[in-house]
């Protein structure tokens, strides 16, 4: 998973994101330090060592039998990225219990976010497109996008702005839209 994330992860964010312990996390990275950055503190970005490494991983030929097929990969991460804000976004998330109040006026506001924010709602909030445009066609992932967008869409922007992150709005919205077109036609 680490290679087709859309940005590294701290050790603790690839736990939330995959449902595992800090402890499990650590000991699977543990023969991976030859070709991973695997930082003591669990907070910091575990990154490759060399770029090269996701073109030699995901070319079937090159890797043999390390290939790994990168649109399973976002498939799956789209549809774990889906699962974490169907379960976690909900209105007023931080509890601020004033919509007409700018995060400028909350003076708690970062303590809020931080406590009732995961790494992993946050990376699955800023990166749910990211995976889902490159997953393949999948009439399951479609129907949850689908779902998404109609159940969820304000939940998710009321977050991003709490987060900070609404410059990821944009580009997720056009492209989900592109990938639900493409399949919709695809379908036909």
């Amino acid at each position: 998973m680490i290679i087709v994330l859309a940005e590294p992860l701290s050790i603790e964010g690839l736990g939330q994101l995959l449902h595992l312990e800090i402890g499990d996390v650590r000991l699977a990275l543990r023969g991976l330090y030859s070709v991973l950055s695997v930082p003591d503190q669990i907070h910091e970005p575990v990154n490759t060592l060399h770029k090269s490494l996701h073109d030699f991983l995901t070319d079937r030929q090159r890797s043999q039998i390390y290939y790994i097929n990168s649109t399973i990969r976002h498939c799956e991460l789209a549809r774990t990225c889906l699962g974490f804000m169907r379960r976690e976004l909900r209105y007023d998330i931080c509890g601020i219990g004033d919509p007409s109040r700018l995060n400028s006026e909350v003076t708690d506001l970062r303590q809020r976010r931080d406590t009732r924010i995961s790494r992993r709602l946050w990376y699955a909030c800023c990166h749910w497109a990211f995976h889902v445009s490159r997953a393949p066609q999948d009439y399951d992932l479609l129907a949850e996008v689908r779902a998404f967008v109609f159940q969820y869409i304000l939940y998710w922007i009321e977050t991003l702005s709490i987060l900070d992150d609404l410059g990821y709005a944009s580009p997720s919205i056009d492209n989900a839209l592109q990938w639900l077109q493409v399949r919709h036609f695809e379908t036909l």
